[in-house]
C-alpha cells in the first residue's frame, strides 16, 4: 500500500518580511512576540486571575486586579514586545507592520474605557543605544522598515561602517513598549485588558505530501520529525487523514503554516506567579489546527486549545497555526 509523509520546506525562522518578495526576497524581520502585560506597581493591587486569547487576527490579555488598599492607587500598565531584529532568508512572503495608529494597533481598556497610553522606542547596536543617531540621519524607529532612500548619503556611509547597517538591511535591535496609566479605586475589583494585531511570520512554507515512503513526519526528505511543531498524534491522524482524503500522485500544499511565540511571566513585580491565568488559542478558520510547544494544553470540541494554570515560573510558548487552504476545508469535515 503507498504510504506517505510530510516534507516541511522552510521559508526562514520565525519571520515575516517588509518588502515584497522577488528573485532577492530583501530583509526579514523576526517575529514579534510580547512578554504579557504587568503592572507597575504592585502596591495595594493583587492580580487574581488572568486571560489571554490569541487568535490570527488579534491578541487579547485580560488582568483582573484587586486594590485591597484603603486608598486609590494609579499603577500603569505595559506591554512590552520582544525585541524586533532583521535577517535574511529565501523564498519568504511579505508581510507588513501596519503604520497607522499605534504599534501593531495594540489598545488598552479598564473596565470597557479606553485608556490613553503611549509608545516608548529605542534602537540598540551591540548593547549601544542609536536611536537618536537613526533619527538625525532621517530615518525613524517607526515604522520599523529597511528603506534608506531617505537617509542622508554620508551618514548613510557612516551606519554601514560601523555595521548598523548592511547590503541585507537594519542591523540594530529596536525595543517598543506600550504604557498605560490606570487607576484603582479602594476596595474594588478591575478588569484591565489590552489587546494588539499579532504579525505572524511564516515558520515554514507549507506540509506537502509525497506518495511514497516512508511514512512518519518528518522535516524534509531527511530531517528530523515533526515533533518540533508539537502537533498531538490526534492532530497527525487528521492531517493524514486529509492528505488520503485529497490523494493523487503529485505533492500538494495545503496548508500554510504561521507562528506566534509569547512569554507568560508574573503579572507584576512582587507577585510569585501566574494566577489562575487562562491561556486559550483559538484556530481562525474551520478546519485549521493549533498546535503549542510549551505549556499543558487540552485541545476542545471547537478545536481551541485551553491552558489554566498557576505555575510561578515564566513560561515561554511557540504556538504554530496550520492554515488550511480555502480549496481543501471541504475535505477536513
Amino acid at each position: 500500500m503507498t504510504k506517505t509523509f510530510l516534507k516541511l520546506a522552510f521559508a526562514g525562522t520565525l519571520a515575516f518580511t517588509a518588502l515584497p518578495a522577488s528573485a532577492y526576497d530583501g530583509p526579514v524581520f523576526r517575529h514579534l512576540g510580547v512578554h504579557g502585560p504587568a503592572l507597575g506597581s504592585d502596591h495595594d493591587l493583587a492580580v487574581r486571575s488572568s486571560r489571554y486569547l490569541l487568535t490570527p487576527g488579534r491578541m487579547t490579555a485580560s488582568l483582573v486586579v484587586e486594590n485591597h488598599g484603603k486608598q486609590p492607587v494609579t499603577s500603569h500598565v505595559y506591554l512590552q514586545f520582544r525585541p524586533v531584529t532583521v535577517g535574511h532568508t529565501d523564498n519568504a512572503p511579505a508581510f507588513e507592520v501596519p503604520e497607522d495608529g499605534p504599534f501593531l494597533q495594540s489598545e488598552a481598556s479598564a473596565e470597557g474605557l479606553a485608556l490613553s497610553g503611549q509608545t516608548d522606542q529605542a534602537a540598540r547596536y551591540r548593547g549601544i543605544d542609536i536611536s537618536r543617531a537613526l533619527v538625525a540621519a532621517g530615518f525613524p524607529l517607526l515604522p520599523f522598515k529597511s528603506d534608506f532612500s531617505g537617509v542622508d548619503g554620508d551618514q548613510l556611509r557612516t551606519m554601514f561602517e560601523r555595521g548598523i547597517v548592511s547590503r541585507f538591511g537594519p542591523q540594530w535591535q529596536l525595543d517598543v513598549t506600550r504604557s498605560w496609566p490606570v487607576s484603582f479605586d479602594a476596595g474594588r475589583t478591575m478588569t484591565v485588558t489590552t489587546s494588539f494585531v499579532p504579525v505572524l511570520g511564516e515558520f515554514v512554507e507549507g506540509l506537502t505530501v509525497f506518495p511514497f515512503d516512508p511514512d512518519t513526519l518528518q522535516l524534509g526528505l531527511d530531517g528530523p520529525p515533526v515533533s518540533t511543531l508539537c502537533l498531538s498524534e490526534a492532530q497527525e491522524r487528521r492531517i493524514l487523514a486529509l492528505f488520503r482524503a485529497i490523494g493523487g500522485e503529485r505533492p500538494v500544499w495545503p496548508y500554510t503554516i504561521r507562528d506566534f511565540s509569547v512569554t507568560l511571566g508574573p503579572p507584576a513585580a512582587g507577585f510569585t506567579g501566574i494566577y489562575g491565568m487562562d491561556f486559550v488559542v483559538a484556530p481562525g478558520e474551520p478546519g485549521d489546527i493549533v498546535s503549542i510547544c510549551g505549556g499543558a494544553f487540552e485541545e476542545q470540541a471547537d478545536g481551541s486549545m485551553v491552558w489554566r494554570t498557576d505555575r510561578a515560573d515564566p513560561q515561554e510558548l511557540d504556538i504554530h497555526f496550520l492554515q488550511l487552504a480555502p480549496a481543501y476545508r471541504h475535505l477536513s469535515k
